[in-house]
């Protein structure tokens, strides 16, 4: 059985039917805490510099898995795109429909409302990054240089709102 909460459906679907259709179980509940991580890490490398019809394709290959962290990725992705750049009207989309995907489906393993539940994805994405961890000094490995790598969090520059821009 699949109920749908916005639009107040519920469909049945054969048992033995439910893999080839795409269906799967909602995550179990221990699992929220590891979509919540995903929607607080840093944003997937995306070229910017391609197009957005390409990008969007690509948005929605990794939605069509069904995987609901690549759904949360994609719409953290998307979140913090928009921070340094306007979407274009399918991106838009594409993030209205990760989060649309992403809220039904944690209200169902939360027992929440969607309007509640809306605002606590909301407010994850709008949480500054967290300083990266200081290492640890006097173990007396290392020799103290960097390699150049960063640990891919921030290039230096801010958005006003505590995240860094990518």
């Amino acid at each position: 059985i699949l109920r749908i909460p916005e639009k107040e459906m519920t469909i049945m679907v054969p048992r033995k039917n439910a893999e080839s259709v795409g269906m799967r179980q909602v995550i179990p509940r221990r699992k929220v805490r590891d979509v919540y991580r995903v929607l607080r890490g840093e944003m997937t490398d995306i070229d910017t510099t391609t197009s957005w019809n390409r990008r969007h394709r690509e948005f929605m290959d990794r939605i069509k898995t069904g995987n609901v962290f690549e759904i949360a990725a994609v719409l953290r992705d998307l979140y913090l795109l928009q921070l340094d750049k306007e979407l274009s009207f399918g991106e838009r989309k594409v993030f209205d429909t990760a989060k649309t995907l992403l809220v039904q489906e944690l209200s169902v393993v939360k027992e929440s409302g969607l309007e509640k539940m809306e605002a606590e994805v909301m407010k994850i994405l709008a949480e500054p990054l967290a300083p990266p961890k200081k290492a640890k000094r006097g173990n007396g490995k290392g020799n103290g240089k960097s390699n150049g790598k960063g640990n891919g969090r921030s290039n230096g520059k801010s958005n006003g709102n505590g995240r860094a821009k990518r």
